[in-house]
């Protein structure tokens, strides 16, 4: 086989509405050396926001370590693999 196998998993997470905090995201999925295919972030009129993403991940461990690096950043409320 060519390389490793990857899947693509959409990630939807709730946060807080704030200067910066787009950028800590990707830079935490950056950080699991993880390809971003997509994303976007959504605000209201209120505090919240949210962000969807699609991810290239390797296996469900890689997975989870992106979703708890994402978990670990002020403003993130909660962070998940999406159902489909």
């Amino acid at each position: 086989k060519d390389g490793p196998s990857v899947f693509d998993v959409k990630l939807l997470l709730d946060v807080e509405d704030q200067p910066g905090l787009l950028l800590k995201v990707v830079a935490a999925v950056a950080e699991e050396k993880t390809n971003i295919k997509n994303v976007e972030a959504t605000t209201d009129e209120t505090p919240d926001a949210q962000i969807s993403m699609v991810v290239e991940v390797s296996d469900r461990k890689h997975m989870e370590r992106i979703l708890s690096r994402i978990r670990r950043i002020k403003g993130v409320r909660a962070a998940q693999r999406a159902i489909h």
